[in-house]
């Protein structure tokens, strides 16, 4: 029991209540339609990923997971509908704590993907794209990131240092998965990293450092505001 309260004293020191139903900049209600447009918008997201591979690829269902966009559409469809479902428990409840880190985790991972995708991977097929795949990219590798940056703006998330260790193990995860599924199919899931060529690695750097960076953005938006919040009555309570 001790490990417990010592590890959850750990990781969320200095977060002692829910701030999930906290806005900043705008009224509690405004960050409210928000978060639903943006739920609906990741739904949509969501289904038509799901629909994509299942109706449109040949790709067996499981392959979805190859694809770090997909992880990123799923992060931010759970955090939209976690959020909506917990953001207004009482501090004592620990179910808003699972959104609050899907959070951290979607934003973080969105600021990798939009430039990755659009400056790495998209160059070569984009004069072949047609007026759906516009779509689709736009939606996947842009839409789902906006949302979740414009929740991170005008919410009230701190992104602490020992919610980084959740990142670094998720991507981890993510890259292990990435690697087997290559050498197990022969075919990568992005075919600039095959886990060969010492760009592979490179590139696969670059986009984890993206990911910390996203992170760090985050957080140096929370200090930001709290400096804000202590000159000026800047934030917005839901009671």
């Amino acid at each position: 029991m001790s490990t417990i309260v010592a590890q959850n004293t750990y990781f969320w020191k200095g977060i002692p209540f829910n701030s999930l139903k906290h806005s900043v900049y705008i009224s509690p209600s405004t960050l409210q339609v928000t978060r639903i447009l943006s739920l609906l918008f990741n739904l949509f997201c969501s289904g038509w990923t799901i629909y994509n591979q299942l109706q449109i690829t040949d790709q067996p269902f499981y392959q979805m997971f190859a694809y770090l966009t997909n992880w990123g559409v799923f992060l931010c469809t759970l955090y939209f509908i976690t959020v909506m479902a917990f953001q207004g428990v009482s501090d004592s409840s620990s179910l808003w704590k699972f959104p609050y880190v899907v959070g951290e985790l979607a934003a973080s991972y969105q600021f990798l993907i939009i430039p990755f995708f659009w400056i790495v991977l998209a160059p070569p097929v984009i004069s072949s794209m047609d007026l759906l795949s516009w779509v689709n990219n736009l939606c996947i590798h842009f839409g789902c990131g906006v949302t979740i940056w414009v929740d991170v703006i005008f919410n009230h998330m701190k992104f602490p240092h020992s919610h980084r260790i959740i990142l670094i193990i998720v991507s981890a995860i993510y890259a292990v998965n990435n690697f087997c599924w290559t050498v197990l199919n022969g075919t990568p899931p992005y075919g600039i990293i095959d886990w060969k060529s010492t760009t592979s690695y490179v590139l696969s750097v670059v986009a984890f450092a993206l990911a910390l960076i996203g992170y760090e953005v985050g957080r140096c938006q929370y200090k930001r505001k709290q400096k804000l919040i202590e000159k000026t009555a800047l934030l917005k309570i839901d009671v």
